[in-house]
């Protein structure tokens, strides 16, 4: 499989270039550096750049119908406008989170949710210098459960942790995730894109 990483130098592109080129892949890495005249024809493209560079990213997939992984978020109404889209042409997948582990504590949520009817507050804590507050997996938690309440903290070098708080009377449920490596996240785009590459279901 040919793989184009978008965002190749960052914490988590760099880590899907590793993990991609350990199974034996071949990887174009782009970057701030080459995004603007990239142009090799590959399987299926992984994106975790920035926003800003979503019209290039775009364009490339459509000239070469691509297929796309995006784990960027942060994302303007205009540029989630291209991605969506470029759905009509090829296969798109854009999470905020790739960990088995966020996808786990969003169904129990939301089976908490439907059962209890509590009020719920979430709580966010990842690194400083974290671009987007609250984070996109917390907005993404938020959504599924109705929850209206969303604290962010910006600590040391956390990669990320979102506990999910239900409370009633006299009694409250939490439950937490936490991450240690950012290879959960790499991972986890990373066999997306492998299904995808071979026309599977992503799901």
């Amino acid at each position: 499989m040919k793989i184009a990483v978008f965002g190749a130098n960052g914490r988590l592109g760099s880590r899907v270039v590793a993990l991609a080129r350990q199974r034996g892949y071949e990887v174009c890495s782009v970057d701030r550096h080459n995004v603007d005249t990239f142009d090799k024809p590959c399987d299926v493209a992984v994106d975790f750049s920035l926003p800003n560079a979503t019209p290039m990213l775009v364009d490339y997939c459509l000239r070469h119908l691509v297929p796309l992984v995006v784990g960027t978020t942060g994302h303007s109404t205009q540029q989630l406008a291209l991605l969506d889209s470029l759905k009509r042409h090829v296969v798109v997948v854009k999470k905020a989170n790739f960990s088995k582990g966020i996808a786990a504590i969003a169904g129990a949520a939301k089976v908490i949710s439907e059962q209890t009817n509590w009020s719920c507050a979430i709580v966010e804590a990842h690194r400083m210098g974290k671009a987007d507050a609250p984070s996109g997996t917390a907005r993404g938690l938020a959504d599924e459960i109705g929850c209206k309440q969303i604290c962010s903290l910006r600590l040391g070098n956390l990669e990320g942790t979102h506990s999910i708080v239900f409370a009633g009377v006299d009694e409250c449920i939490e439950i937490t995730h936490r991450a240690t490596s950012v290879d959960i996240f790499a991972l986890g785009a990373l066999e997306i894109a492998e299904k995808i590459a071979k026309g599977k279901d992503f799901c």
